[in-house]
């Protein structure tokens, strides 16, 4: 799964969360799932890379 073009780094914590919590319940993401995010680390915050 990759997000790219900026878009993660206008979504909130908890709107990320609720997206890949979406994504788990609709597809059974399993441990060895990756996933990809394309963000400017200078919007970034801790608690959205750990959401």
């Amino acid at each position: 799964m990759h997000f790219s073009g900026g878009s993660p780094n206008h979504l909130s914590e908890l709107a990320l969360a609720n997206i890949f919590s979406d994504i788990d319940r609709h597809f059974g993401v399993g441990n060895d799932t990756r996933f990809s995010m394309e963000i400017n680390p200078r919007r970034t915050s801790r608690a959205q890379l750990t959401s």
